[in-house]
């Protein structure tokens, strides 16, 4: 009995003892669960001011972006419009000095014609001078050579008749002793009017002469001045074969302008997107150094930067596809940037870089609340809100993604409309 007794209060010694012993883990314990509990809200105190001052930082950065880029963007602008007003500028006075040589071609043709006209109406007033005084002295000529045809034949007749009447009364007196011969007479008339004749033909051979040169001397001047007219035309058309060189050499000097000022704008393009493939690239490796925070507004940030640059790359597409400009610098860009961020993938949380709270070592008569894992919405606050704002950044990456592809479809489908 005493031994029962022994036994009864040594169990209940032990039984007390064990459960102070329980007691002080569980102490123990809930200690060891409220420090974990200080330490794990510090250090989401810590990741909260680590992620404000990531986000003030990128933040910064984004608008320091948006300002240099905007920098960028006004001097290419002015550099362009300085360019084009230089272009203009040139090509005015390139027109002005056209328009200015075309005008003096013309005053000088037009001159030459003048001249040319001129100096025909003059040989026109002369040789038509020449020909009333050649007409004049002809008639002149005539008249006086019919004056004295008329004169001699007068004389003629008078003389004949003189000599016939002379010869009458000689034959009157004469007649006993002579045998005159009316016959001999009628002959020496007939040579007389013979010669008289002759004498005639030669001057109206010697007018038909001087008239065929006079007629020669107009024929050749005629000749001369169409000589004259066709070495003038053959001057016309020599400047404006020269013409047609200078303006064929004036087009192919703009077509290498403008083919230098569209690689220029090319090499700007690809100096632009390497300066920022080298900020992307100095990102990545400042973001996997170590101690970097792999939480879901980082993932965030960073899913932000991508929607920001394919909307980006998106604009600079369409610009380059209306200005008929080549898309192959932006798609490797855009490769490059997806292969650098691993874009295409669903992005994933790993599931060993989930943080739980539960410390220390379980028991008997812990509570079982504690073992289970807590909903999302405790262990963050906003996760919901964030939850949304990824769906809408990954909406519109693969939208972006979408037409940047429509885009680079439909430029293939051109080079095969103009191949055909």
């Amino acid at each position: 009995m005493r031994s029962v007794n022994v036994q009864r209060e040594v169990q209940a010694e032990f039984a007390r003892v064990n459960q102070q012993q329980k007691e002080l883990d569980r102490k123990i314990f809930q200690e060891q669960v409220l420090r974990g509990f200080e330490e794990a809200q510090q250090r989401h105190k810590e990741q909260c001011q680590q992620l404000s001052e990531h986000k003030k930082e990128l933040l910064h950065l984004i608008a320091e972006r948006e300002r240099e880029r905007q920098a960028t963007k006004a001097k290419e602008l002015e550099e362009a419009l300085k360019e084009r007003e230089r272009n203009e500028r040139m090509m005015k006075d390139q027109q002005a000095k056209e328009k200015e040589l075309q005008a003096a071609k013309q005053r000088k043709k037009k001159d030459e014609a003048l001249a040319s006209l001129v100096m025909s109406d003059q040989r026109q007033k002369r040789l038509q001078m020449l020909e009333e005084m050649e007409q004049v002295r002809c008639d002149i000529h005539n008249k006086a050579k019919g004056d004295l045809e008329q004169l001699k034949r007068d004389r003629a007749k008078e003389r004949v008749d003189q000599r016939i009447r002379r010869n009458e009364k000689l034959a009157k007196e004469l007649a006993p002793r002579l045998h005159y011969s009316a016959r001999e007479d009628e002959e020496r008339h007939k040579r007389q009017l013979e010669e008289m004749r002759k004498v005639h033909s030669a001057e109206q051979a010697k007018w038909r002469k001087s008239k065929e040169q006079a007629k020669n001397a107009r024929l050749a001047v005629q000749r001369e001045e169409e000589g004259l007219a066709k070495k003038s035309r053959q001057k016309a058309e020599e400047d404006r074969r020269l013409a047609e060189e200078q303006r064929l050499q004036n087009h192919q000097t703009n077509v290498q302008f403008k083919r230098q000022q569209r690689e220029e704008h090319i090499q700007r393009i690809r100096k632009l997107r390497q300066d920022l493939d080298e900020q992307v690239k100095k990102r990545i490796e400042e973001e996997t150094r170590p101690g970097t925070n792999y939480n879901r507004e980082a993932q965030l940030e960073e899913l932000r930067e991508d929607a920001f640059f394919f909307d980006y790359a998106r604009q600079l597409m369409d610009e380059a596809q209306a200005k008929g400009c080549p898309l192959k610098p932006f798609i490797r860009a855009v490769g490059q940037y997806k292969n650098d961020n691993r874009i295409g993938a669903e992005i994933r949380i790993p599931r060993h870089m989930i943080t739980r709270l539960p410390m220390g070592r379980r028991t008997q008569g812990d509570s079982q609340a504690e073992g289970k894992e807590k909903p999302s919405d405790k262990q963050e606050p906003n996760s919901e809100k964030l939850s949304k704002e990824e769906k809408l950044l990954r909406q519109k990456i693969d939208e972006n993604l979408k037409k940047i592809e429509a885009l680079v479809l439909q430029e293939g489908k051109d080079k095969d409309d103009q191949k055909k």
